[in-house]
């Protein structure tokens, strides 16, 4: 009898130690189970982070794609008016030039308008000297 009193002692002991090791055992998985419940929750925020930041991103190509847009007629504006700008750098030049050969036509005109009229008096002093 006291071999069997001492083999159900030794399977409770026993029995002790594999709920003991399971406990333990237990305790672990449960933080564990904690432990990866708190990164899920990170990732879950970093998720979050990530389609915020994806978003903007999306909206940054966008404006970007915008300000290309407004660059473009920007440059496109500047070319036009550099060629107004110089279309009429060359019309003044002409006009300039115009004025220049109008003002050598009036010299010579004036010229010869002066030659006529010392003509014509000098053939008037001679008219009215035949007559004296």
């Amino acid at each position: 009898m006291e071999a069997l009193e001492e083999r159900g002692t030794q399977a409770v002991v026993a029995r002790d130690l594999a709920i003991e090791a399971l406990k333990k055992e237990l305790e672990m998985v449960e933080a564990e189970k904690a432990q990866l419940a708190g990164e899920i929750a990170g990732l879950s925020v970093a998720r979050g982070d990530f389609e915020n930041l994806q978003g903007k991103v999306e909206s940054l190509g966008k404006d970007l794609e915008g300000a290309k847009v407004v660059e473009q007629l920007t440059v496109e504006c500047a070319l036009k008016a550099l060629e107004t700008a110089d279309n009429l750098r060359k019309e003044a030049d002409a006009k300039r030039e115009s004025g220049a050969s109008l003002k050598a036509q009036v010299d010579i005109l004036t010229k010869r308008l002066e030659d006529a009229k010392a003509v014509g008096l000098a053939a008037a002093e001679l008219y009215v000297g035949s007559f004296g």
